[in-house]
């Protein structure tokens, strides 16, 4: 079940990542004079949001195979969260979304 779930997952990015590629779908000529301005701060948007898309789910995918039920005996043990990661990612997601809301 982990094997068909990961070829999912990475099935999907890489559909997904076609169409950020191949750009089947793009703006329309420009109507105003900050229409090729709107359009880089799109692209720019678009592209850094498609790298943080196929690196999750890359991770995803690795995560699922590597974690996935081989019927040990031992118990499982669950943490309950890391508060120093929780601040670092919601940092850093704080930055990329406020730095592109200044560009």
């Amino acid at each position: 079940m982990g094997l068909a779930l990961l070829a999912l997952i990475w099935l999907i990015t890489f559909v997904s990542t076609y169409f950020f590629v191949a750009k089947t779908w793009w703006f329309p000529v420009g109507a105003s004079a900050s229409a090729a301005w709107i359009d880089h701060q799109f692209a720019v948007t678009f592209i850094l949001m498609g790298i943080v898309f196929v690196a999750a789910q890359g991770a995803l995918g690795l995560f699922v195979w590597q974690y996935r039920d081989r019927g040990a005996t031992q118990p499982v043990h669950y943490s309950h969260g890391n508060a120093k990661l929780e601040i670092i990612w919601t940092v850093l997601t704080a930055v990329l979304f406020i730095g592109l809301n200044l560009m």
